[in-house]
């Protein structure tokens, strides 16, 4: 580490050369830890001065602090044992009696304090006499490392030695630490004053840290890289090679893509050698510099002195002290030289120490208004109860965090001060309830269980009411059985809406709306929540909050079941709207319904507006990070505006979103974004979709159908269409027993129609297309019949089918979906080709230009016409074997690697029956087992495709 150093070592060189003529004279190094004191010592030990000099060596140590003259025994003990008896006794001449006892095998060394002043003086002139006569012999070099821990015995000898060496061969060089508390002892003050020459190394310059890269990994570094290396290390050559070997040993290249790395860095070498120096600070300084540790990485020098406690001529020098021993920078507000510096510091301290020391820092930044956040940071990392006054600071900096939009922050406070609040009562009721509130931005199940913990504390029925009203209906469609029916209790507890005043009926209808929404799932209730809204006619109440979260639900009972049409739906969704605020919160609210409905009404245009003021996703004043189902919502609109690749983007976000999965945005949701993974033949939204519902704990009686709707969604999209649409085809089924029967929010007909017309399997798709185009009819939007319409004129195909199409174009015109107009002109051009007719390049030139207007830049995919290919047909390799379709959708699902279990969930039937049916198939393949199945399955190469 001699880089930048050639000032140093010429000045180090002029006092070699001047001992060696007879000019003796004293230099001191200092500087701060890791800035290369000891390297300079070892250049002069092992250069071209040791074949002049005769160099002796010592190093002081605080655990020799005490041992007299331990320093002078190190310099000498080896080169007296080496000289001959003639030899000793011409160094000796007339001192023997004073410095032989000192070197003596076994002899115990004086105590100084006990010697007379004349016998303390003949024993430093007998060792400075033996000194000179040395250097009268051959040129002699004193190297002291760390004179600042040497002995006072030793100290009071140098110091002696010093002011009597310029008419000899003798230099003295040592190293001092600069800060350190050892350093301001006066011997060590004294030596360093009267040397004839000092040395201060500094950081390294840029020139230096390009030399060290150079030498640690054989290339030039980068610029970027280079001055991230300086930047973190502040360039004190101990932290530069440290950070630059670890990068090394990594594997890591000096390039400018790695300059990050270099600020990351925190060398393990670097961590075990800082308590060394921690070790040997003052009482005082360690106080100030674990105070700084505590805060933030740069700290406020005002409140770190005040929570050090310390008066401030004592602060003042410590924290000069902590600067020159390069521990902390010289800028304000404080800076450790280091991250590492400072993870040493904080790891240093005993968790009472720790705690004494954040409690303080707590009290002070509470008083300051404007750092109630930064006080309750403190208590969160404080492991000891701390009472009321700590719950109080805990509670204020939540609200604080929740108005800024930082809900985890939120959280993080009120789980601190639980732990200062008892078991049960109000007080700890207060602080679950806003826990969960706060937890329902990133982490719903979370949010659920604490908010349910919540209720049974509050102190009557209406509190309760109102804590369990604050469930986001969305989310408790997914909880365990224990969750509704503490939903169910609450809500009977407090009684009918219509026998409650103001408050408590506004309260008592929002629990009643997220009953009902559980209701969804239990036909005989769905039913009956669509005949309600019937009853209620067209007035509606709307006027309250609660009133607008109660009709949303009943709508959506109605939508699902197809007891409504979308111009009813619309009309009453608008209204919600007109009196609803938009606000980013409303995902936890039944309002997520309502942009549901009209997405399916083939109505975005009537949302979106409202939309984009609350914030879409979210990303508003009230929550910078986006929620997925606010992704959602963007999502579904998108695709209902024909706009699928945006939506895709939305949909992917959506899935990203850290915590908060998709599935807590609700079944139809993960339906439409199921089918638009198909629509865009996304397989990584396809499989995200279904891990979504693969998780445990759900217990939506949905959940199963929709999750096999999503496995045939993964399946298609992967190529295995027969697959594919056989679950499809089953989810729907399963659904149907439900009551859902809205074909625009249950699509699986039309879906498994396209998927069976894509395989060839025309008889399979007539039928399907044929039953869902009665309740397309009925619930009336353009888009959801357009797609019908389409869907079936492909199938159809001739005449009927070109007159099909272009009803079904005729009937989108009217829609917000373009993309759909698009492949519905796309398919009539196509079929208008195969029939010769003239018109059918007007209908692929519109249906290019609406593909572009949609983003998609191309007309739309997957199209079939009578003259095509025949589809791909999926046999054994063998060509021979023939499996059942049972064998066949096992073999296939074991292919892709479902486990028995989930294959027997799928098929509703017993992992042994499973295991049973793939050993059939494997002894029919001629294979070992599931690692075969991929390849036995291909489809051999004369099978068109």
């Amino acid at each position: 580490m001699l880089e930048d150093r050639s000032f140093e070592l010429r000045t180090l060189d002029d006092v070699l050369g001047a001992a060696s003529t007879g000019s003796g004279t004293s230099a001191v190094v200092s500087g701060p830890i890791g800035i290369g004191r000891s390297e300079l010592l070892d250049t002069l030990a092992e250069g071209e001065s040791a074949d002049v000099f005769r160099v002796l060596r010592a190093v002081g140590s605080p655990m020799e602090e005490d041992h007299a003259f331990g320093v002078v025994r190190q310099l000498f003990d080896l080169v007296l044992d080496e000289a001959s008896p003639a030899t000793l006794g011409r160094w000796w001449a007339g001192t023997r009696a004073d410095v032989e006892p000192l070197f003596a095998d076994g002899a115990a060394l004086p105590d100084t304090s006990s010697l007379s002043a004349d016998r303390w003086e003949a024993v430093l002139h007998g060792l400075a006499t033996m000194t000179c006569r040395m250097g009268a012999d051959r040129p002699t070099l004193l190297l002291v490392d760390d004179l600042h821990w040497a002995d006072d015995a030793s100290l009071a000898w140098l110091n002696y030695l010093a002011k009597r060496v310029s008419d000899t061969r003798v230099a003295i060089v040592a190293t001092v630490q600069e800060g350190s508390i050892a350093a301001e002892r006066q011997p060590v003050r004294e030596f360093v004053g009267s040397a004839d020459h000092s040395v201060r190394p500094g950081a390294l310059s840029v020139a230096g840290v390009v030399a060290l890269v150079d030498r640690w990994f054989g290339e030039p570094g980068d610029d970027a890289f280079v001055l991230a290396c300086r930047e973190v290390t502040g360039g004190n050559p101990l932290f530069v090679t440290e950070v630059l070997a670890e990068l090394a040993a990594l594997g890591h290249r000096p390039t400018a893509e790695q300059a990050p790395a270099a600020r990351r860095s925190r060398p393990a070498a670097l961590r075990e050698r800082l308590p060394r120096y921690l070790a040997c600070l003052g009482s005082a300084q360690l106080r100030l510099i674990r105070a700084a540790a505590l805060l933030h990485e740069t700290v406020d020098a005002g409140l770190a002195r005040s929570v050090a406690g310390l008066e401030a001529p004592v602060c003042d020098e410590s924290e000069r002290g902590l600067r020159r021993l390069g521990l902390l920078t010289y800028d304000l507000p404080y800076r450790f030289t280091h991250p590492s510096v400072r993870e040493a510091v904080a790891e240093s301290m005993t968790a009472a120490e720790e705690d004494e020391l954040r409690v303080r820092a707590a009290r002070l930044l509470h008083a300051d208004s404007q750092q109630v956040e930064t006080a309750a940071e403190q208590l969160t990392l404080v492991a000891a109860p701390q009472g009321r006054w700590a719950v109080g600071v805990l509670r204020q900096a939540a609200r604080t965090a929740l108005a800024a939009g930082r809900p985890e922050a939120a959280a993080a406070y009120l789980r601190r001060a639980l732990l200062d609040t008892p078991a049960d009562g109000g007080e700890r009721g207060a602080l679950l309830a806003c826990l969960g509130i706060a937890e329902r931005e990133f982490d719903p199940s979370a949010a659920v269980r604490h908010l349910i913990q919540a209720v049974p504390l509050q102190s009557s029925p209406g509190e309760r009411a109102a804590v369990a009203a604050r469930l986001s209906p969305m989310v408790i469609g997914n909880s365990l059985p224990h969750v509704r029916e503490r939903l169910r209790l609450t809500a009977t507890d407090l009684g009918p809406p219509d026998r409650l005043p103001g408050p408590l009926r506004e309260v008592a209808l929002s629990l009643e709306a997220r009953c009902l929404y559980l209701d969804l799932t239990e036909r005989p209730l769905l039913e009956a929540g669509a005949e309600r809204l019937r009853a209620l006619g067209p007035d509606v109440p709307l006027d309250t909050v609660a009133e607008r979260e109660l009709a949303a639900v009943l709508l959506y009972a109605a939508v699902l079941t197809g007891r409504t049409t979308a111009r009813e739906a619309a009309r009453l969704s608008e209204r919600i709207l007109e009196r609803e605020p938009a606000t980013p919160d409303h995902v936890h609210s039944a309002l997520p319904l309502v942009v549901f409905t009209l997405a399916a009404a083939d109505a975005p245009d009537l949302v979106a507006p409202w939309l984009e003021r609350a914030g879409g996703s979210g990303r508003g004043p009230a929550g910078p990070s986006a929620h997925p189902l606010g992704l959602v919502e963007e999502a579904w609109l998108l695709r209902a505006s024909g706009k699928p690749a945006p939506a895709l983007a939305r949909a992917l976000e959506a899935v990203e979103a850290g915590g908060v999965g998709l599935e807590h945005c609700g079944p139809t949701a993960l339906i439409a974004m199921g089918d638009l993974a198909l629509e865009t033949d996304d397989a990584g939204l396809a499989a995200r979709l279904r891990q979504c519902l693969s998780l445990p704990g759900r217990q939506l009686s949905v959940t199963t159908p929709v999750e096999r709707f999503l496995s045939g969604v993964e399946a298609a999209v992967g190529g295995d269409l027969g697959d594919g649409v056989q679950q499809i085809v089953s989810f729907g089924r399963l659904l149907e027993r439900l009551g859902w029967n809205n074909p625009a929010l249950i699509p699986w007909r039309a879906v498994a129609a396209e998927l069976h017309w894509r395989s060839g399997e025309q008889e399979q798709a007539l039928p399907l297309i044929e039953e869902v185009y009665g309740s397309a009819l009925a619930w009336g939007a353009p888009a959801t019949l357009g797609r019908v319409l389409r869907i079936r004129g492909e199938v159809q195909g001739g005449e009927e089918g070109v007159a099909l199409l272009h009803e079904s174009a005729r009937m989108l015109e009217d829609s917000a979906d373009r993309w759909e107009l698009s492949k519905a002109h796309h398919l009539l051009g196509r079929q208008l080709q195969a029939l010769s007719d003239p018109k059918a390049e007007e209908h692929l030139r519109y249906a290019r230009e609406l593909a572009d207007e949609c983003g998609m830049g191309r007309p739309a995919r997957r199209v079939r016409t009578p003259a095509g290919p025949e589809p791909r047909t999926l046999v054994p390799a063998t060509g021979t074997a023939v499996l059942t379709a049972t064998e066949l959708r096992v073999a296939r699902l074991a292919a892709r690697g479902r486990t028995n279990q989930e294959i027997a969930r799928d098929a509703g039937v017993t992992s042994r029956a499973v295991e049973k049916a793939l050993t059939k198939v494997y002894r029919k393949l001629g294979i070992q087992g599931r690692a075969g199945l991929t390849e036995a399955l291909r489809p051999p190469a004369d099978v068109p495709g």
